[in-house]
Protein backbone atom coordinates (compact mmCIF):
# COMPACT_ATOMS: atom_id res chain seq x y z
CA UNK A 1 0.00 0.00 0.00
CA UNK A 2 1.28 3.43 -0.95
CA UNK A 3 1.81 6.04 1.74
CA UNK A 4 -0.92 8.21 0.14
CA UNK A 5 -3.45 5.41 0.55
CA UNK A 6 -2.16 4.88 4.08
CA UNK A 7 -2.86 8.56 4.88
CA UNK A 8 -6.46 8.25 3.67
CA UNK A 9 -6.88 4.95 5.54
CA UNK A 10 -5.72 6.61 8.77
CA UNK A 11 -8.02 9.56 8.13
CA UNK A 12 -11.01 7.23 7.70
CA UNK A 13 -10.18 5.39 10.91
CA UNK A 14 -9.08 8.27 13.13
CA UNK A 15 -11.13 11.24 11.95
CA UNK A 16 -14.20 9.76 10.24
CA UNK A 17 -14.47 6.55 12.34
CA UNK A 18 -15.44 4.46 9.33
CA UNK A 19 -14.82 0.80 8.54
CA UNK A 20 -12.81 -0.01 5.43
CA UNK A 21 -11.05 -2.59 3.27
CA UNK A 22 -7.91 -1.73 1.32
CA UNK A 23 -6.22 -2.80 -1.91
CA UNK A 24 -9.03 -5.00 -3.25
CA UNK A 25 -7.88 -6.66 -6.49
CA UNK A 26 -10.15 -7.42 -9.41
CA UNK A 27 -9.50 -8.95 -12.81
CA UNK A 28 -9.56 -6.80 -15.92
CA UNK A 29 -9.21 -8.14 -19.49
CA UNK A 30 -5.42 -8.27 -19.66
CA UNK A 31 -4.32 -7.97 -16.03
CA UNK A 32 -5.51 -6.90 -12.60
CA UNK A 33 -6.56 -3.59 -11.11
CA UNK A 34 -7.58 -2.68 -7.60
CA UNK A 35 -9.92 -0.64 -5.49
CA UNK A 36 -7.72 1.51 -3.27
CA UNK A 37 -10.23 1.65 -0.42
CA UNK A 38 -13.83 0.51 0.02
CA UNK A 39 -15.28 2.16 3.12
CA UNK A 40 -18.47 2.11 5.14
CA UNK A 41 -19.85 4.93 7.27
CA UNK A 42 -21.97 3.18 9.95
CA UNK A 43 -23.54 6.41 11.18
CA UNK A 44 -25.09 7.11 7.77
CA UNK A 45 -25.24 3.55 6.40
CA UNK A 46 -23.28 4.66 3.33
CA UNK A 47 -20.56 2.98 1.25
CA UNK A 48 -17.65 4.73 -0.47
CA UNK A 49 -15.30 3.63 -3.26
CA UNK A 50 -11.96 5.49 -3.16
CA UNK A 51 -9.42 6.11 -5.87
CA UNK A 52 -6.34 7.89 -4.54
CA UNK A 53 -3.89 9.82 -6.70
CA UNK A 54 -1.38 12.09 -5.02
CA UNK A 55 0.16 14.56 -7.42
CA UNK A 56 2.57 17.02 -5.83
CA UNK A 57 3.62 18.76 -9.04
CA UNK A 58 1.32 17.55 -11.81
CA UNK A 59 -1.55 19.82 -12.81
CA UNK A 60 -4.36 18.60 -15.04
CA UNK A 61 -4.92 21.18 -17.78
CA UNK A 62 -8.15 23.13 -17.42
CA UNK A 63 -8.64 23.39 -21.18
CA UNK A 64 -10.45 20.52 -22.92
CA UNK A 65 -10.48 18.48 -19.72
CA UNK A 66 -12.97 15.98 -21.12
CA UNK A 67 -10.43 15.09 -23.86
CA UNK A 68 -7.46 14.90 -21.48
CA UNK A 69 -6.14 11.32 -21.39
CA UNK A 70 -5.00 11.51 -17.75
CA UNK A 71 -8.41 12.77 -16.64
CA UNK A 72 -10.08 10.03 -18.68
CA UNK A 73 -7.83 7.45 -17.03
CA UNK A 74 -8.91 8.65 -13.55
CA UNK A 75 -12.57 8.53 -14.53
CA UNK A 76 -12.35 5.18 -16.30
CA UNK A 77 -10.88 3.53 -13.23
CA UNK A 78 -14.16 4.23 -11.43
CA UNK A 79 -16.37 3.22 -14.34
CA UNK A 80 -14.96 -0.25 -15.05
CA UNK A 81 -17.77 -2.80 -14.80
CA UNK A 82 -15.26 -5.23 -13.24
CA UNK A 83 -14.77 -2.76 -10.39
CA UNK A 84 -18.50 -2.52 -9.79
CA UNK A 85 -18.84 -6.32 -9.97
CA UNK A 86 -16.16 -6.68 -7.28
CA UNK A 87 -17.91 -4.14 -5.05
CA UNK A 88 -21.18 -6.02 -5.48
CA UNK A 89 -19.45 -9.24 -4.43
CA UNK A 90 -18.55 -7.55 -1.15
CA UNK A 91 -21.70 -5.54 -0.40
CA UNK A 92 -25.32 -5.90 -1.39
CA UNK A 93 -25.83 -4.93 -5.01
CA UNK A 94 -28.74 -2.62 -4.25
CA UNK A 95 -26.60 -0.38 -2.01
CA UNK A 96 -25.54 2.97 -3.43
CA UNK A 97 -21.80 3.55 -3.45
CA UNK A 98 -20.38 7.07 -3.57
CA UNK A 99 -17.21 7.40 -5.66
CA UNK A 100 -14.52 9.49 -3.97
CA UNK A 101 -11.47 10.71 -5.82
CA UNK A 102 -8.66 11.85 -3.51
CA UNK A 103 -5.95 14.09 -4.93
CA UNK A 104 -4.21 17.42 -4.37
CA UNK A 105 -5.67 20.83 -5.04
CA UNK A 106 -2.65 21.50 -7.25
CA UNK A 107 -3.55 18.55 -9.48
CA UNK A 108 -7.10 19.81 -9.99
CA UNK A 109 -6.10 23.46 -10.41
CA UNK A 110 -7.31 26.65 -8.81
CA UNK A 111 -10.92 26.60 -9.95
CA UNK A 112 -13.57 23.93 -9.60
CA UNK A 113 -13.71 23.09 -13.33
CA UNK A 114 -11.98 19.73 -13.06
CA UNK A 115 -13.81 18.72 -9.89
CA UNK A 116 -17.12 19.67 -11.49
CA UNK A 117 -16.22 17.76 -14.67
CA UNK A 118 -15.40 14.66 -12.63
CA UNK A 119 -18.70 14.89 -10.73
CA UNK A 120 -20.62 15.43 -13.98
CA UNK A 121 -19.16 12.28 -15.54
CA UNK A 122 -19.94 10.27 -12.42
CA UNK A 123 -23.50 11.63 -12.38
CA UNK A 124 -23.97 10.73 -16.06
CA UNK A 125 -23.09 7.18 -15.03
CA UNK A 126 -25.53 7.21 -12.08
CA UNK A 127 -22.90 7.55 -9.35
CA UNK A 128 -22.81 10.04 -6.54
CA UNK A 129 -19.30 11.40 -6.19
CA UNK A 130 -17.04 13.59 -4.11
CA UNK A 131 -13.52 14.93 -4.43
CA UNK A 132 -11.36 15.02 -1.32
CA UNK A 133 -8.03 16.79 -1.09
CA UNK A 134 -4.88 15.84 0.78
CA UNK A 135 -4.63 19.56 1.50
CA UNK A 136 -7.58 19.11 3.91
CA UNK A 137 -6.95 15.54 5.10
CA UNK A 138 -3.38 15.96 6.37
CA UNK A 139 -4.12 19.01 8.58
CA UNK A 140 -7.14 17.22 10.09
CA UNK A 141 -5.02 14.17 10.90
CA UNK A 142 -2.37 16.45 12.36
CA UNK A 143 -4.93 18.15 14.63
CA UNK A 144 -6.27 14.78 15.76
CA UNK A 145 -2.83 13.59 16.87
CA UNK A 146 -2.06 14.11 20.53
CA UNK A 147 1.61 14.35 21.55
CA UNK A 148 0.97 12.26 24.63
CA UNK A 149 -1.68 9.99 23.20
CA UNK A 150 -1.37 6.37 22.19
CA UNK A 151 -1.01 5.87 18.47
CA UNK A 152 -0.83 2.37 17.04
CA UNK A 153 0.24 3.13 13.47
CA UNK A 154 3.56 4.30 12.12
CA UNK A 155 1.93 7.25 10.40
CA UNK A 156 0.34 8.58 13.59
CA UNK A 157 3.54 7.93 15.54
CA UNK A 158 5.49 9.97 12.97
CA UNK A 159 2.99 12.84 13.22
CA UNK A 160 3.27 12.71 17.02
CA UNK A 161 7.08 12.79 16.74
CA UNK A 162 6.93 15.80 14.40
CA UNK A 163 4.58 17.62 16.81
CA UNK A 164 7.02 16.90 19.66
CA UNK A 165 9.97 18.47 17.85
CA UNK A 166 8.34 21.35 16.03
CA UNK A 167 8.34 23.61 19.08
Amino acid sequence: MEVNERIVEEYLKTVKEWFYMTDIPFKVPSNYSNIDILAYDPKNNQYYDFEIKYRSAYVLPQKDIMQNSEFQRFVNQFLRHERQDKIEQIIESDKKVTKIFVTTRKCFGKGNNIENSFKAVMKENNFESEVWYFDDIVPELYKKTNEKGRHNTELMQIIRLIKTYEK
